[in-house]
């Protein structure tokens, strides 16, 4: 009778595999898990210190704007707001739940542990900050300058007033004080700026412990874009509303654009049973439509390029010089090596792809790449030698 097992050698290395499996996947999930917990408390200690600026108005009639004292490590050690001393320390001092002074950025355990900051922070000389820890251990810094730190009712924060009025009222919270990583919460693919107008995405390798905050008025707020997104979206899957310009800029990413060869049409059944979904007005009667079967191809119209985008396509095929914006037209030998590689695949050195428009439920608008000239046009949506290329949904 023979006895089957695994050698040693099968062991070793199943065992090797789930030791690199493992390596890889648990840093992930600590890393994850480390996101959403820094951005749950980072939203615990705002709200905290939010709390103290409505006890603070409600009990004394004081908000940040109001504020006209500088702070100093003597009044901050005092427990009162008597005798004018209408400050940081002395708001923080009795409204803030469960508050502790720590004092000077210098006397402050661990204080050599927080991160350098971004160059944005450096600039705001953090090593002057005054320093108090919350209950739970959390951290809030701010500047011993800082006072009057108010906008008014209904004005909204811009980069100037950050730069300016507001420059000594920002400070930040760190949520786990000195224990690390105490890094700056960063934007993964954009930099970090000082008020949060811009788009930004915070993912789990550029997510820290350390957010910038600007108090104003009634109210303690995200002062970067970053600290906002981590605010909002928590592990950055969310992202901010591009403005009209952005929004265009990124959607004529040529080398993002996917492009197709659409070989079989589609029928009228099949066009008007898909219709609202993929956002065409019309449907070609018989079918043979392949203008809806590009629709399809790339999730729907609104992910085709529209006619202005072609129009920029052409003018870096063609050179702007050779281009009239006027009539949208480009003469002159297209240099197909300005596009990126992937439009190799639509076959021929000239072609024509559809933009996002279907004029009627025969025609539809595109534009003509030829030897010697562009242009677009309205076309059969049966004309089966045209291609399409996908933008996708970049806004």
């Amino acid at each position: 009778m023979k006895n089957f097992g695994f050698t040693m050698a099968e062991v070793l290395i199943t065992i090797g595999i789930i030791g690199v499996v493992a390596a890889i996947t648990i840093p992930l999930l600590m890393q994850n898990s480390n996101s959403k917990k820094f951005t749950t408390q980072f939203k615990k200690s705002l709200s905290t210190l939010n709390q103290a600026a409505i006890g603070a108005q409600a009990q004394y009639d004081l908000d940040y704007s109001l504020l006209t004292q500088i702070n100093d490590d003597d009044t901050c050690k005092s427990n009162t707001l008597a005798g004018g001393q209408y400050n940081f320390c002395g708001l923080f001092n009795n409204t803030l739940a469960g508050h502790t002074y720590l004092g000077k950025y210098g006397n402050v355990k661990g204080a050599n542990l927080f991160s350098p900051y971004s160059a944005d922070m450096k600039s705001f000389s953090v090593e002057n900050f005054l320093f108090f820890s919350f209950a739970d251990g959390a951290i809030v810094a701010f500047n011993p300058n800082a006072k009057g730190c108010g906008v008014g009712v209904g004005n909204v924060i811009t980069t100037a007033m950050l730069s300016d009025k507001l420059a000594n009222c920002i400070g930040f919270i760190d949520i786990n004080g000195p224990t690390p990583p105490n890094k700056e919460v960063q934007c993964a693919e954009v930099p970090t700026i000082i008020v949060a107008n811009k788009t930004c995405r915070v993912t789990n390798g550029s997510m820290g412990d350390i957010f910038p905050v600007v108090f104003h008025d009634g109210a303690v707020e995200p002062a970067t874009n970053a600290s906002l997104a981590a605010f909002l979206g928590g592990n950055g899957k969310e992202e901010y509303e591009l403005t009209e310009e952005e929004k265009l800029a990124k959607r004529r990413q040529f080398d993002k654009w996917e492009p197709q060869v659409i070989t079989t049409p589609m029928s009228e059944a099949d066009c008007n049973a898909k219709k609202e979904s993929l956002g065409l007005q019309y449907c070609r009667e018989g079918g043979n439509d392949y203008f809806a079967a590009a629709a399809e191809k790339c999730g729907g119209v609104q992910n085709l390029p529209t006619e202005d985008d072609l129009y920029e396509l052409a003018k870096k095929v063609y050179g702007e010089s050779n281009c009239n914006d006027s009539t949208q037209r480009c003469d002159g030998t297209p240099d197909f090596s300005q596009l990126p590689e992937s439009f190799s695949g639509l076959g021929s050195s000239w072609y024509s792809l559809w933009s996002g428009s279907d004029t009627s439920a025969r025609s539809a608008r595109s534009r003509h790449f030829h030897s010697s000239d562009s242009y677009r046009s309205t076309n059969g949506r049966n004309f089966s030698s045209f291609r399409v290329v996908c933008v996708g949904d970049l806004e």
